[in-house]
Order: C-alpha cells, then sequence, then structure tokens
C-alpha cells in the first residue's frame, strides 16, 4: 500500500509535465485533395481529380503526397495568405534532402513552382479550398 502511495504522485507528476499542442490553423488542417489546376496567363485548366495528389496541413508542416514520392514544406497562414518554404523530399534514409530549384519538376504536379510559394487564400471551409498565386489557380476538396 504504501509503494501506491508513492507511485501514484509520481503519475500525476508525469501527466502534468506533458504539454499537449494544438493546431490554430482552422478549417486549413486536413487532408486536401487536388482537384483542379487552372492557369492564370492562358485559358488552360486541368482536371486531375482522377489523380493521387493530396496536400496535408498540420501544424506548421504540409505533407504532399502522391502515387510515388512524399515531400514536405513548412508554412506559415496569416489571414487570406498561405507561405510554403523549406521542401524536403521525405527519404529517411538520405535524412530527408532539401529540394533545390534543380528539384523542382518533382512537385510541378502539385502546382507548386518554386521553393518558396505565396498563395492567396481566395477559399477556404470545412470542405473546400481555392489557393492563387501569380500563375495558377488551385481547387481541392477536402479528403
Amino acid at each position: 500500500m504504501k509503494k501506491l502511495l508513492l507511485v501514484i504522485p509520481l503519475i500525476l507528476l508525469a501527466f502534468s509535465s506533458c504539454e499537449l499542442e494544438t493546431s490554430d490553423n482552422g478549417d486549413l488542417d486536413g487532408f486536401w485533395h487536388l482537384e483542379s489546376i487552372d492557369s492564370l496567363a492562358m485559358p488552360v485548366h486541368q482536371d486531375v481529380s482522377d489523380q493521387k495528389l493530396f496536400w496535408a496541413f498540420q501544424m506548421n508542416i504540409l505533407q504532399l503526397r502522391g502515387a510515388e514520392q512524399e515531400f514536405y514544406f513548412r508554412f506559415n497562414h496569416e489571414g487570406n495568405y498561405l507561405d510554403l518554404f523549406d521542401p524536403h523530399l521525405r527519404d529517411r534514409e538520405k535524412d530527408d534532402p532539401v529540394l533545390t530549384s534543380k528539384d523542382m519538376y518533382l512537385i510541378l504536379p502539385y502546382g507548386i513552382n518554386a521553393t518558396e510559394e505565396r498563395f492567396q487564400v481566395i477559399k477556404l471551409n470545412s470542405s473546400e479550398m481555392v489557393l492563387q498565386n501569380t500563375i495558377l489557380k488551385l481547387s481541392f476538396r477536402k479528403f
């Protein structure tokens, strides 16, 4: 019984020292399926709804998932803007190497054209998201 009385305070102390992190990204958090890419320079619409192109937001990390490779960006979402930066290829054996401008062809299918991107958030709710930069408009559905 004495051992139990000593163990209980230790357990309570362990739980009280844990810190829960929560995200304040609102509707942005979650798993988004890229449905279409529209060019703003020309009347070009690309329907990609049949492809497995996903953006997943959690805390300050954006994960890009496709059929073969995964990529990570850090992001900042303030007001009506979404800034992407610090891109990495998910390759644990190579310590998730940083993507450089010569590697950007790998993430073009996701509508991202540079290692740092700024998108205006045109629409964002619990089921739809529309992002736009200077050359593209990207439309998503929450998955």
